[in-house]
């Protein structure tokens, strides 16, 4: 019995909770695949078809606000600060943009 011991390794893999084609577990994935890293990573989501209405932005950033206060937390990405690609033809290449340039976190609190 000792010498089996001396083959035991650990896993910080946690147990699969989700059958494999469940969406939730194949969305996951998918983010798994494209970030790599998700150990340092939580990822809150909220399913509302208004997300960037502006009459929402006040609670988003409150919550941002509330996120960012939170000890070890680093950055906080929400509808008040997101960003997208654009592309630039003149350039060739992409350019960051704010996906709502007229909205001013000021402008809010």
């Amino acid at each position: 019995m000792l010498y089996q011991a001396q083959k035991i390794e650990v896993s910080f893999n946690f147990s699969r909770l989700l059958p494999t084609h469940d969406t939730t577990q194949v969305n996951y994935d998918n983010f798994r695949a494209t970030f790599d890293q998700v150990g340092n990573t939580v990822v809150l989501a909220a399913e509302d078809y208004d997300v960037f209405a502006p009459e929402n932005y006040p609670h988003w950033l409150k919550l941002q606000k509330r996120l960012e206060k939170i000890e070890g937390v680093e950055s906080v990405l929400s509808p008040i600060n997101a960003f997208t690609l654009k592309r630039n033809d003149s350039l060739k290449k992409l350019e960051v943009v704010r996906m709502n340039p007229e909205l001013r976190k000021p402008d809010l609190a």
